[in-house]
Parts: C-alpha cells; structure tokens; sequence
C-alpha cells in the first residue's frame, strides 16, 4: 500500500513539474515576442523621426503610447506572470500602437525640419539649383 501511495505521489510531481515547465516556455516566448515587438515599434518612430515622415507631436504622442504599454506590461509582472487576460490586453495596445504609428507615417505630414523632396526643395521652400554652371534660388 505504502509503494502505491509513493508511485501516485512520485507521478503526481512529475506531471505538476512538467505542467510547470511548460507553462514556463510558453511565458518566456509571449515575453520574448512582447520585447520583440516593443522594440521593432521603437525603431519605426525613431525612424520616422529621422527621415522626416512624422512630425513632433506625432512622434511625443507614439513615444507616450510605446512608454503607457511598457507601464502596464510591469503593472501586470509584478505578480511575477501575465495571465491570458492580460496577454490578449497588451496584444491589443500593441496592435492599436501598429495601426497608429502606421497612419502617421501615412498621413502625407512631413516634419520640414528634416524633410527635402526630391524637386530640390529644402524646408525654408527655396529651390536650390545649379544650372548652366552657377547657383540660383528660387520660390
């Protein structure tokens, strides 16, 4: 009697351990793929920002978004786990986060201070040119 309890106990473990294990995998590849996308996100605005196809305010209100989710993703860790519920809450703000800095960088607002077209055209709207060997602005 005494070997059956232990052998029901013993197999009882080793399925709750594996449970566990597997659990476990599954948390370290949404965290991953959280990270992942947090940063491909990142690199978009920054991107954005640099070649000119988001405007300032544009990219302060993607920044405050990307830096919200970050915020909520610690507020649902400190329990140490995301449930399903939170999981599905944070893919959500990520994919709202994707079809916005999407819009954005869609919209045709261009930040001027970085932005030159392919006319010649800097951000002041003075054409630059350089014909028959000399240079001359134009409006």
């Amino acid at each position: 009697m005494k070997k059956l309890v232990v052998m029901v106990l013993s197999v009882g473990f080793l399925l709750v351990s594996n449970a566990n294990a597997e659990y476990r995998n599954h948390y370290d590849d949404y965290d991953e793929r959280f990270h992942q996308r947090q940063e491909n996100q990142s690199r978009r605005i920054e991107y954005g920002a640099h070649n000119g196809n988001l405007t300032p305010r544009e990219i302060e209100k993607l920044r405050c978004e990307q830096e919200e989710i970050a915020r909520l993703e610690q507020r649902y860790l400190h329990d140490g786990w995301f449930s399903n519920r939170e999981q599905r809450k944070l893919q959500r703000r990520q994919n709202k986060a994707n079809r916005r800095i999407r819009r954005y960088e869609q919209n045709g607002r261009v930040n001027r201070r970085y932005y030159r077209d392919d006319h010649g055209y800097g951000s002041s709207g003075i054409r630059i040119s350089s014909n028959n060997g000399g240079f001359y602005f134009s409006w």
